[in-house]
């Protein structure tokens, strides 16, 4: 975007004279001027990192897409433009640094007030924005008779209204973010605390402010050692037990530890460090917070239920027990498994997708079972059809059982082939929490049946003999257990949605 430079100036000119941070080490904290907004033009709210629009880019104006243009001799070598690009773009503001995320996106830090943003400050009613609000802010903070350290930075955050801007302070001693106002947990948006958590969800909000505005701070060995202490505990916790409440499983651990130790220590990778560190430590401190750190009632197992109105185990009717014993016990195992993944609702995303791959081998296991009884049906009834003996009872029931056999074989094999390619696996915990809370089982049995019958109708003219129309009770019998599975395990709605789409397409074929 082009500016005019004498406007920029302008307001550029106005941070030397404008807010800074109420300190406490100031021998004579100067007299800010009067703000020149009112209350009810603009407002601040408190946010947090995890609040942050960064994720929420909008699209390239029009002035701003890739175009051609001239290229100057020398350019960036002896012709080095400077404070603008080769569009005239202004790339730095006086008192201001434009720094760059090791992803990518760009921030700007004030180091002699201690300000960031990730505004565009090029732009002059951004930047003027941004000083408003940061008067405010300091105006705010005298007149609650808070002081601030030189640990202590301020990230403003405008909103798209131009009318409101977020903030919050970070303490880099004290590795917390606070407020210069009262709010509450509901308000952020973030996890009710218990009696003594909330200084780790503050501190985990602390560490995710160190990922997204990394490039600035010098790095963070101390917080880096911690890290590599807490890593080494989860590998070992990991490899000795296998139910550690810890977010890295002892490959992901020995990977980190491996990948920090030929990280170099240079000025040049110090931005990539302290992301590295915000990231992973943001992680930690957010497992400490729902496995109760450092109290009385800490969690020591994933499978150690603290909150009882989260549990998800109940007990079942006797009928279903009996069911669940013809099935050899495999629903309640499935079951219980479910409820070990997700005990008061916490999810680990390696071990649900151990889980689901050892769910996909299961359903292949039944798919080459299936295979083998398809043709083990194919051939008795081949063998029935071209026999010449003279038809029997006992030549209906076999030539009926054959029928069954692959027709259930075939319902086998198409649901497992079903299931083994729409395996739910995750890329995170909020993707197993996202599927098991919108889990549905609603319309499976159904779906099922209609499937279990066009299949036979289908494959089979059954009811052209009144003795093979016998072969339809396994497969009622069949559906009818496997909706009591579904009913245990809950089913994935996206294999309903499959089912039923394949149920339809064999009842289409078999009217046709």
């Amino acid at each position: 975007m082009s500016t005019d430079s004498s406007t920029t100036d302008s307001a550029a000119s106005a941070v030397s004279s404008g807010p800074g941070l109420h300190n406490d080490h100031d021998a004579e904290p100067h007299e800010a001027p009067a703000p020149p907004y009112t209350p009810s033009v603009f407002t601040l709210r408190c946010t947090t990192p995890a609040q942050s629009s960064r994720y929420h880019v909008p699209l390239l104006p029009r002035g701003a897409q890739p175009r051609h243009g001239p290229i100057a001799a020398g350019l960036y070598s002896w012709d080095d433009p400077g404070p603008r690009d080769i569009h005239g773009t202004v790339t730095q503001v006086d008192g201001w640094v434009k720094l760059c995320h090791p992803e990518g996106q760009t921030y700007w830090h004030n180091p002699q007030f201690r300000f960031m943003t990730r505004s565009a400050l090029e732009n002059p009613r951004n930047f003027q924005l941004i000083i408003a609000c940061a008067r405010q802010v300091d105006e705010l903070l005298r007149a609650r008779g808070m002081r601030t350290g030189l640990s202590v930075e301020l990230v403003l955050e405008p909103e798209s209204d131009m009318r409101t801007c977020g903030y919050y302070f970070v303490d880099h001693v004290k590795e917390t973010i606070f407020w210069a106002e009262d709010t509450s947990t509901l308000t952020l948006g973030l996890s009710p605390p218990s009696s003594s958590n909330l200084k780790f969800i503050l501190k985990q909000q602390y560490y995710i402010h160190i990922e997204y505005f990394p490039a600035h701070l010098k790095c963070l060995d101390a917080r880096e050692t911690r890290l590599i202490g807490m890593l080494t505990h989860g590998c070992v916790d990991g490899m000795t037990s296998d139910d550690s409440t810890f977010p890295y499983d002892a490959e992901q651990c020995r990977a980190f530890l491996q990948m920090l130790g030929n990280l170099p220590d240079s000025v040049h990778t110090q931005a990539y460090r302290n992301c590295i560190v915000g990231r992973l430590l943001a992680e930690i401190y957010g497992t400490y917070v729902v496995n109760f750190h450092d109290e009385i009632h800490a969690r020591l197992s994933r499978r150690h239920s603290l909150l009882p109105d989260l549990d998800i185990r109940c007990e079942f009717p006797r009928w279903i027990s009996w069911i669940d014993k013809i099935l050899w016990q495999n629903p309640a195992k499935y079951h219980e498994a479910l409820c070990d993944l997700w005990v008061d609702r916490i999810a680990y995303f390696q071990p649900w997708n151990k889980f689901v791959e050892q769910l996909a081998c299961d359903w292949l296991r039944s798919g080459m079972f299936a295979g083998i009884g398809i043709t083990c049906g194919l051939i008795l009834r081949a063998f029935l059809n071209s026999s010449a003996q003279k038809a029997s009872l006992w030549i209906y029931v076999a030539r009926a059982s054959s029928s069954a056999s692959i027709s259930l074989g075939l319902i086998s094999l198409t649901s497992g082939m079903v299931l083994v390619q729409n395996r739910p696996l995750a890329q995170n915990a909020g993707d197993v929490n996202e599927f098991l809370v919108h889990r549905s089982h609603e319309g499976s049995v159904w779906c099922l049946l209609f499937l279990s019958f066009a299949i036979t109708l289908t494959s089979f003219d059954l009811m052209s003999h009144f003795t093979e129309a016998l072969a339809l009770l396994p497969f009622v019998m069949a559906v009818l257990l496997i909706g009591l599975t579904a009913y245990l395990v809950k089913e994935l709605p996206s294999v309903n949605y499959a089912l039923m789409l394949l149920g339809d397409i064999a009842h289409r074929a078999a009217r046709v």
